[in-house]
This record gives structure tokens, C-alpha cells and sequence, in this order.
């Protein structure tokens, strides 16, 4: 079943005027933009440039803020959530359909370095003359709209992709070489822990399970993550459980036993208590918000 809050579909319907070509949106226009104050997947990937106002974000459960001459990547299937929007907020943003990244062979083997530095560092202060060249990419799109023949509007549209990509990674290259400090020994420790996390937490909430595959003990690894974040390897756990549990059931098709089964609960009854005791309200009374 499909689990994705804001499909990459939707914003046909919200923005038809403005798809540049098949599967390439860029607009200034947020009025129809279905902002997710509660945790949400997408299945698009997305650039915002902040051009005015702020705007705090929350991507796998990290807070990042938006302010003029910054830049937010979402990547396809992180968890979103809107945290506030300040009321002039302006930006500029553009969004691609999975067959668009796919065609113009936008994937993470053309620089694997690039995507995880990105991953990581999803909101980036641009530099004055940075900002002004994917504005001027921005503009240029947007002309572009009216060359009347599909195909060759398509040709120009894709071959200015490509070549804003390569200017936009090579921001983010330069950063990767000159910013790139080394990480203390737990950090590489944390790390591995939260991307392990991400991988096996519908199948594992247990400690121990994480502990073995980074060889360590539960109270180590708990001591470790504390010192790092702030939090408890269990935290970590059960903070990305119910961001995820969050998102499956603001999902209109999916109902609690649903999320339940995703989820791999024993049952209903035990899912719902899991939930109650994180959050203090049952799965139905979040879900009805």
C-alpha cells in the first residue's frame, strides 16, 4: 500500500500552471502547497529557496531553519514536518517527479558523496552569488514555458536541469572538501546506530538487537547516544517508531490496524498502548486531529 502523504500527483491538481514539462514544477506559489504540520512522506524530490521571511522544518526528526538565501532539499521518503511559517514567508521551489530524477539519471551513484553530504545537511546557506544563479535558473524556467512544442520544450527543460544540477553540486562539493571535519570516534558510533534505526525499526524496537550489530553492550551504546544527542539509544528508537507511526496514520487509506500491522506489532491493543504511553493520546484520537 501506498504510504506516501504528499504524492508528487497532487500538486498537478494545486499547480497545473505551473509544470514547466512532464514531471518538472516551479513555482512561487504557496497558497496551495499542502504544508504537513503533522510528520508526512513525500515522493518527489524538492528544492525551496527561502527568498523572504523563515520557516522551521523538522526531516527525520531533526529541526532545521529556513531563512532568505538558504536552500531546503527533501529527498523521496524522508519524513517532513512543518514546524511554523512566518506569515511572509517567500519562496522559490522547484519539485521533480521520480521518473523525471530517473530519466535525467539523477540518482546517488553519479556522486554518492554529494548525497550524503546533502542528506545530512538538507538546509545550506547559500553565498550571495549562489543564490543569485538558481534564482536566474528559476527565471529561466519559468520563460521557458512558452515554447509551444512539447518535445522541444522538453529538450530545453532537461538540458537546463542537467546544468543546473552540476552548478548546484558543485556547491556542495566545495563545501564537502572545505567543511569536512572529522568525526570523534562515538559520532561515527551514533551514526551508524541512527542510520541503522532507519533501516530495521519497523521489524526492531528492541536495544539489544542494535547493540549486536555494532558489537557493543546496551548500556554502552545508551551512555554513548546520550552523550551524543542528548537522548537514549531507546529514545532514538521509539522517537523514529512514532514518527513514522505519525505519518501512516494521517494517511487517509490506512486505519489504526493498519499502521499496527506496518508497524509490526503483536496487535492492535499493543500498538495502541506503545503509542498512548509515547505520546499520551491513543492512535484514533491522533489520527482525528
Amino acid at each position: 500500500m501506498d504510504d506516501f502523504s504528499i504524492k508528487f500527483c497532487s500538486l498537478e491538481n494545486s499547480h497545473q500552471a505551473d509544470f514547466i514539462t512532464e514531471g518538472m514544477l516551479v513555482s512561487d506559489n504557496l497558497n496551495e502547497i499542502p504544508f504537513p504540520f503533522h510528520p508526512s512522506r513525500t515522493d518527489c524530490l524538492a528544492f525551496c529557496i527561502c527568498v523572504k521571511g523563515s520557516a522551521v522544518i523538522e526531516i527525520n526528526l531533526i529541526q532545521y531553519k529556513l531563512v532568505p538565501d538558504t536552500i531546503c532539499v527533501i529527498m523521496p521518503d524522508q519524513l517532513l514536518r512543518v514546524v511554523e511559517v512566518s506569515d511572509d514567508i517567500a519562496v522559490r521551489f522547484f519539485a521533480f517527479s521520480p521518473e523525471f530524477a530517473q530519466t535525467n539519471q539523477l540518482s546517488t551513484r553519479t556522486d554518492f558523496s554529494i548525497y550524503l553530504y546533502v542528506k545530512d545537511h538538507p538546509v545550506i546557506a547559500l553565498l550571495e552569488h549562489e543564490s543569485k544563479i538558481l534564482l536566474e535558473y528559476y527565471h529561466l524556467f519559468q520563460s521557458k514555458r512558452y515554447i509551444t512544442d512539447k518535445t522541444t520544450r522538453q529538450l530545453v527543460v532537461h538540458q537546463l536541469f542537467v546544468a543546473m544540477i552540476c552548478e548546484s553540486t558543485a556547491f556542495f562539493r566545495n563545501r564537502n572538501i572545505t567543511g569536512n571535519q572529522k568525526k570523534s570516534h562515538k559520532e561515527v558510533v551514533f551514526e551508524k546506530f541512527i542510520n541503522l534505526v532507519f533501516e530495521h525499526f519497523r521489524l526492531e524496537r528492541g536495544l539489544e538487537f542494535y547493540a549486536e550489530k555494532l558489537c557493543l553492550t546496551t548500556k554502552y551504546l545508551s551512555t554513548l547516544s546520550k552523550s551524543v544527542s542528548g537522548k537514549t539509544a531507546s529514545e532514538w528508537i521509539e522517537d523514529v517508531v512514532i514518527l513514522e507511526a505519525k505519518a501512516l496514520l494521517k494517511t487517509p487509506e490506512m486505519n489504526v490496524q493498519m499502521v499496527s500491522d506496518r508497524l509490526n506489532f503483536p496487535d492492535q491493543s499493543f500498538f495502541g498502548k506503545y503509542f498512548k504511553r509515547i505520546t499520551g493520546m491513543t492512535p484514533s484520537e491522533y489520527k482525528s486531529l
